[in-house]
């Protein structure tokens, strides 16, 4: 067996499903799990791997301290039911860079420790969907990932030419991002990219020169996404960046439109896509549901107005419910303050019930910061001191609400919020379904 020097000791069992083949074996909450085959376990990915066989040994260390080992018989695929802490079976990567326009920076003092946490794990890549730098990968680890075939992948880029990369991030590491991708070109491993744009830095005849370059891996880059800049108001000792305007914002619009263009008519797919954002801060129209289309960068902004009204009109055209409320109130931000007002203006007749929408401005990071998942309790407290309007219910999207609690970011609770309003807020999902199930009162 590994030296014990070799183990991963902070691999703690949290919860065991009832009726698996870890319940039935006796496994147990606050066991440890030491070694799969005798081999110690790395991280979760590590943990799959290794547990995809019909026939694996678990060691697991009990709170005695006693070891036992388990040999079991399953089918390849068979989960053990197992759920363990931390999630990824080890410490998440540290960011190392100081990326002029990390939002992380940009955070006000006195909030929850947890926020100020920069992770940048190609893990969390490969199973969230978070975009990574790369710039902390050993070459050991890019090996692991080609030898497993871990794909895809979500890396931001930010810039192709090595000296701005390592300008805008502040770290030497960050110009080797061709040497990455002719390796993960030669292995075949697929990516999906990412630019957050600062006006005058990584634009224009930058952004032209990086999306050439990215073109010659279009083989395995399956998507690219242009963001915008977020910048609040607590940006002290940072660098300068202006927020984008309608000409600069349409300005980037062009540059996507003119490879798209190129890429349609090239590899039969529009390769790069403006984010929302874009296209709001221009007052320019969308493109249509088809334009954006498999919506792989629907999570990062790109597509998401669109693919929500789309839902959204399908699923009202064959509602025949009516809405056990009289008027509802939608508090939003401001960047979809008008696209949310068009969505309640087709929902109002059909479902019967008066729709109000509010527009909420960010006092707490600052009001250029107008997406609706970045509003804080503070916010909503202030927005509901304009309107003295009764409503059954006020509807909030969770995307402003900390996974699975009732936290804003500033600390503010659900629950402090409905005490100090005397308002009946309704926490939404972000889908057109719970939205219509919201609006019906359902």
């Amino acid at each position: 067996m590994t030296d014990c020097s070799d183990i991963n000791q902070n691999i703690i069992i949290t919860s065991v499903e009832k009726g698996s083949i870890g319940y039935n074996l006796g496994i147990k909450p606050q066991d440890k799990l030491l070694y799969i085959n005798d081999e110690p376990v790395l991280d979760f990915l590590h943990y799959m791997k290794l547990v995809l066989s019909e026939h694996i040994v678990l060691t697991i260390q009990k709170p005695t301290n006693e070891e036992i080992d388990y040999d079991i018989e399953k089918e390849i695929y068979e989960d053990l039911g197992l759920s363990f802490s931390p999630f990824l079976m080890d410490k998440s990567h540290h960011c190392a860079n100081k990326c002029m326009f990390c939002f992380i920076d940009q955070l006000p003092c006195g909030m929850r420790e947890s926020l100020y946490f920069k992770d940048d794990d190609w893990r969390l890549s490969y199973l969230s969907g978070n975009y990574v730098t790369f710039t902390n990968v050993s070459d050991k680890e890019i090996d692991r990932i080609i030898e497993n075939r871990i794909q895809p992948l979500f890396v931001s880029v930010h810039s192709m030419r090595p000296e701005l990369r390592r300008f805008m991030m502040k770290n030497p590491n960050a110009g080797n991002i061709t040497k990455l991708f002719d390796k993960f070109l030669e292995n075949g491993i697929n990516v999906h990219c990412q630019f957050v744009l600062c006006p005058g830095v990584n634009d224009g005849a930058e952004l032209e020169y990086s999306l050439e370059q990215l073109y010659r891996y279009n083989e395995i880059v399956e998507s690219v996404a242009l963001v915008p800049v977020g910048l609040t108001k607590h940006r002290q000792g940072l660098p300068s960046i202006d927020p984008y305007n309608p000409e600069s914002a349409k300005a980037v619009i062009d540059i996507n439109n003119r490879w798209q263009e190129k890429a349609l008519n090239e590899i039969g797919r529009r390769f790069v896509f403006a984010s929302d954002e874009f296209y709001l801060t221009a007052d320019m129209d969308f493109p249509s549901f088809d334009e954006y289309e498999d919506f792989s960068q629907l999570e990062n902004g790109v597509g998401m107005i669109a693919h929500f009204a789309y839902e959204f009109i399908s699923l009202l055209e064959e509602e025949s419910r009516k809405s056990k409320y009289k008027r509802v109130a939608i508090f939003t931000g401001a960047s979809s303050y008008d696209f949310m007002s068009s969505i309640a203006e087709a929902a109002e007749e059909i479902l019967n019930v008066k729709i109000d929408v509010h527009k909420c401005v960010n006092h707490f990071f600052g009001e250029s910061i107008t997406v609706t998942g970045l509003l804080t309790g503070s916010d909503i407290i202030s927005a509901a001191s304009q309107t003295d309007q009764k409503y059954d219910a006020v509807l909030i999207s969770s995307s402003m609400l900390r996974y699975d609690s009732e936290d804003f970011l500033d600390g503010i609770t659900l629950s402090d919020v409905k005490e100090k309003t005397g308002l009946n807020f309704v926490v939404v999902q972000t889908t057109a379904s719970d939205l219509i199930d919201a609006l019906l009162g359902v």
